[in-house]
Formats: structure tokens, C-alpha cells, sequence
């Protein structure tokens, strides 16, 4: 597997109403259909009890390449909030396999920007739904929503190899004047401590 240099940070507490991109590299990968009854059927049918989930792994560390939102360290006022344009660059280098150095970096949060602005979009705190589509758009990635996910949601996305995009609350930052009251970071894995991030607000 390729090696590459991350950032990460531990971070424990997830916004409880948060939404959840889901990032996949298998487009065809779905989940099982509810089994259902038909009904015509007037006798009464006893189902099997539904399979127990395979046990979680106790760690996932995915590679995944770091930008900071502010490739070049200028935290002007448009990179201040381009957390989701950096979030979405980090999910495209690794769909694609790419090193992420400072000159795609930006130029990629910039075409992102320049999306928004043509789209109508204004480009602060943009929703996930939003977000997405405009990765689906400009990059062909496939995801699914995950509204107000659990923790173990988030767990079996991460240990079935997918990466997750999610809005965090209250996110101290250095870089920024005071808490940060919504963030967008990636998932990229979890132990039993927290989650492993790659959170572009950062170096």
C-alpha cells in the first residue's frame, strides 16, 4: 500500500444531530434489503432472527492524503472557511490515489469555490448534502447520506474501508477567533479512544 504522511488528531466528540457523508470507492457496494412478507400470506410466519453484526474491529487507521484549509498558511478570509472544499480535496486525492502537496491543494479548495459561486452556493458552512453533490459533480466520487449517525454507524462505515465527511461543534482551533461553532472534518479511522481525523483547520 502506498505510504503517505498524515496528520491526525483525536477528536471525541461528534455533533449529535450531525449528517454523514459516506465516501466509497465501490460504487456497486449496497446494503441488504429489508426481507418483507407478503400480504396474502395469512398464515403466520416466524422469522429467523437477523444475523449479528461481524465484531468491530478494536482500531482502523486509514491512509488518507492531509491538506490544511490554508494550503500556503495564508488564513485569508476565503480560506478561513474552506473547510468543506478541503475536506472534499483530501476524499478526491485519495479516490484517485494522489499526493496532496500545497499547489493541488489549493488549486483544488479554489475550483471548488469557483463551483459554489457559479452554482449559487454561498461557500460558508455549506451544508453536507450540498457538499457532496458537489464532489459527486465535479468528481465523479460516489457517496451515501448518514443522517444523525451512531457511533457504531461510524465504526462499520470506517472498518468496511470507506471515509466519512462530518460536521463536528464547538471544534477549538488556534487559527481561527475562538471555538469554531460548526467544522467539517474526514473520518479516517477510530481506536478505542476516539476517532482518527484528518481536520483541515489545522497545519
Amino acid at each position: 500500500m502506498r505510504k503517505v504522511l498524515i496528520f491526525a488528531i483525536l477528536i471525541t466528540i461528534i455533533a449529535t444531530t450531525a449528517t454523514a457523508a459516506v465516501w466509497i470507492l465501490d460504487p456497486q457496494e449496497t446494503t441488504t434489503p429489508a426481507q418483507t412478507i407478503p400480504s396474502r400470506n395469512q398464515n403466520p410466519v416466524i422469522l429467523p432472527p437477523p444475523p449479528l453484526p461481524e465484531p468491530l474491529p478494536d482500531s482502523i487507521n486509514i491512509e488518507v492524503p492531509f491538506t490544511s484549509q490554508a494550503p500556503y498558511g495564508i488564513w485569508d478570509a476565503l480560506h478561513e472557511e474552506a473547510c468543506e472544499e478541503a475536506s472534499i480535496t483530501m476524499i478526491y486525492a485519495w479516490s484517485r490515489g494522489l499526493d496532496l502537496d500545497s499547489a493541488l491543494a489549493d488549486q483544488e479548495i479554489h475550483k471548488l469555490i469557483r463551483w459554489e459561486e457559479t452554482n449559487g452556493i454561498h461557500p460558508v458552512n455549506t451544508p453536507a448534502t450540498t457538499t457532496a453533490a458537489m464532489a459527486q459533480a465535479l468528481y465523479g466520487l460516489s457517496y451515501r447520506i448518514i443522517t444523525e449517525p451512531s457511533i457504531e454507524e461510524l465504526q462499520r462505515e470506517l472498518s468496511r474501508g470507506n471515509i466519512i465527511t462530518i460536521g463536528v461543534s464547538n471544534f477549538a482551533n488556534p487559527y481561527f477567533q475562538g471555538n469554531v461553532p460548526s467544522h467539517m472534518v474526514v473520518l479516517r479511522g477510530y481506536d478505542q479512544t476516539g476517532f482518527f481525523t484528518n481536520a483541515p483547520g489545522t497545519r
